[in-house]
């Protein structure tokens, strides 16, 4: 007998709009999301009149956020402390967690999976081939996750993460790994004339 309960979406969070009229001499850090579920970024600081939008939402610290059209590339995340208080578009519905058997982290998990984003292409609607592949809400509302018991969801939380960290690592060594080479034969070069 498994130890994992199956619960809909909709019961274990909440949706929240924190409404932000933008004025124009203000800034404001706008949020964008990196596909395959690795997080949220700063995209700009922009003043309020350099903003199409009359409005912004603001995020905070452990919301889920996804990006409606591109669920289905995995775009979902749960908010940082860094992105604490940075605003997102009316394109990223954002929810609080308002069941305590959900660990911090858990539902951004859940949706990394490559399997969820291939449902979600599935699921998705539109008109044109970009946004042929909105999420709604209410679509997303009605998934049913699954819920292990919370040491579980801990340390999948933490793999998650861990991965992600370590994928950061990589790219930081491949970025800089062409100029690492010419760095140290310099050194090296000028060690023997010396």
């Amino acid at each position: 007998e498994s130890d994992c309960e199956t619960v809909v979406l909709h019961d274990l969070v909440r949706q929240v709009k924190r409404e932000t009229v933008l004025e124009a001499e203000d800034e404001y850090d706008v949020l964008a999301m990196s596909w395959y579920a690795k997080g949220m970024y700063v995209k700009h600081r922009k003043r309020g009149d350099e903003i199409k939008a009359k409005k912004l939402y603001r995020v905070e610290q452990g919301d889920f956020v996804y990006n409606r059209l591109f669920a289905w590339k995995g775009s979902f995340a749960e908010a940082s402390e860094e992105n604490s208080g940075c605003f997102v578009s009316n394109e990223f519905p954002t929810f609080t967690v308002v069941d305590d058997r959900v660990e911090p982290g858990y539902l951004w998990a859940f949706f990394s999976q490559p399997a969820v984003w291939e449902y979600i292409e599935s699921l998705s609607t539109g008109t044109t081939s970009t946004s042929r592949l909105r999420l709604k809400e209410r679509q997303l509302l009605k998934f049913r996750i699954p819920l292990p018991p919370q040491d579980v969801q801990r340390q999948i939380v933490d793999l998650l993460r861990g991965c992600l960290k370590w994928e950061r690592i990589a790219k930081q060594i491949v970025d800089e790994q062409p100029s690492v080479l010419p760095a140290v034969l310099e050194r090296l070069v000028s060690r023997v004339e010396t």
